[in-house]
């Protein structure tokens, strides 16, 4: 199975042998943003598909209403963001 070197070995010598070399890492540059693209409309379907099923499992994943006595305050968007992207 080919690990990630090669193929940028792969990638490196198409663009090094196109003459001129710049159509070649311009080639190059397209495919990965081809690929990147390709994955983000999967996705898009993929979430506009599953939408109904994942708001018919939101309130059900909901705890029961409780009244706080201290109501917290909601942390700034930069530390929600750190703290969605732990991996613990």
């Amino acid at each position: 199975m080919l690990g990630v070197r090669p193929l940028n070995v792969f990638a490196v010598a198409c663009a090094a042998l196109s003459d001129p070399w710049e159509q070649g890492v311009i080639l190059i540059a397209l495919a990965f943003v081809g690929m990147a693209l390709f994955a983000g409309f999967v996705w898009g379907v993929w979430a506009v598909a599953t939408r109904r099923e994942r708001q018919a499992a939101a309130p059900a994943e909901a705890p029961a209403a409780t009244v706080d006595a201290h109501p917290v305050p909601e942390r700034p968007l930069w530390a929600r963001l750190r703290a969605s992207l732990r991996f613990n």
